[in-house]
């Protein structure tokens, strides 16, 4: 999630309602912003301005740095937002989902695909 990102700003609402519903079943929300860790070559997405945003949006999760696009990379995260749902494990965390939050990048228009909150409502089923 970056600062900058159009569909990012869209889904903080979004992002924010997923938190809270999530976080007391076990699925707490982090989000990462890819470019926090370059203010030089990312001057309005690296952390101070994620910071900002936070503080700004009053937001309840974490909102952390990758690092040279460490996780970016691992997981294959080609643009933001994306979604990663992991569920842990007594072995570590296995990934259950990868891929976008919902159908719908218009904050104004209804989703009517909600591809992680299929996926976490079957988790907590289970």
């Amino acid at each position: 999630m970056t600062p900058t990102c159009d569909h990012c700003i869209a889904y903080e609402p979004r992002v924010s309602a997923l938190d809270k519903k999530y976080k007391v079943k076990g699925y707490p929300l982090v989000a990462i912003g890819p470019y926090g860790d370059d203010p030089i070559k990312y001057p309005f997405d690296a952390m101070p301005a994620m910071k900002k945003l936070a503080k700004e949006k009053d937001f309840k999760f974490p909102y952390l740095s990758d690092d040279k696009f460490k996780y970016t990379w691992l997981l294959g995260i080609k643009e933001t937002p994306t979604a990663v749902v992991l569920q842990k494990t007594k072995a570590g965390f296995l990934i259950k989902y990868i891929g976008r939050i919902d159908d719908e990048q218009n904050q104004k228009l209804t989703p009517k695909n909600k591809f992680v909150e299929k996926v976490v409502d079957k988790l907590t089923q289970s």
